[in-house]
């Protein structure tokens, strides 16, 4: 995963070297924060992936992992200790890391859980610019469009769009035609999918 970078909340060194090592050849970089340091630094575009040690007496980990994956970071977690106790990688998943990997762990177990957690992260952040571009799209439509999208989300045939919408059957062609076209939306399926994702409800009429 050439450019990928995974920032890590840590201050044991020799973790640090181990880890990158196993990276390195994915084309993956770390980067190493100490654990106190501001969130917000740390959550940043270029992180695709955070590993969290849960393990310091002096920092609280599962409550920075719940800061990190909550919104606006929504950061991709996967958490760390040495020695940990089974209640301490439960806890970190319950708080939203997706994987818990204790130190020290086979470089194999480290790779796969990390490029796990980035192919996870770039796969939401695709969904979530989707969803952005058909909530765009979708409010661009006109009232009528709009109306004749969410009777094809609720299964309506066109001459029950029509009655639905006391317009002639060929009026909802036409308005169904336009909606395909202005979504650039290659089946129905698709449309539906960009019009629930843009939370569209149905309109009475």
């Amino acid at each position: 995963m050439p450019g990928a970078a995974v920032h890590i909340l840590d201050r044991d060194a020799a973790f640090f070297g181990v880890l990158a090592d196993i990276l390195a050849p994915h084309g993956v970089k770390t980067i190493v924060f100490p654990p106190e340091s501001d969130l917000d630094r740390v959550a940043t575009p270029a992180a695709e992936c955070i590993v969290v040690e849960t393990g310091l007496a002096d920092f609280d980990g599962v409550a920075a992992i719940r800061r990190l994956v909550a919104p606006p970071a929504a950061m991709t977690v996967v958490a760390t200790a040495r020695n940990a106790a089974v209640e301490q990688a439960v806890a970190s998943l319950k708080a939203g890391a997706i994987d818990f990997v204790p130190k020290p762990d086979d470089g194999e177990r480290w790779a796969s859980s990390i490029l796990r957690a980035i192919e996870q992260g770039r796969a939401r952040r695709r969904h979530q610019i989707a969803i952005r571009k058909a909530c765009a799209a979708v409010a661009l439509l006109p009232p009528r469009e709009q109306q004749v999208l969410t009777a094809m989300i609720d299964g309506l045939s066109n001459k029950e769009a029509a009655t639905r919408m006391a317009i002639s059957v060929r009026t909802v062609e036409i308005h169904r035609a336009r909606v395909m076209d202005k979504l650039e939306a290659p089946s129905l399926a698709m449309a539906i999918r960009m019009g629930i994702a843009a939370g569209l409800t149905p309109v009475l009429i």
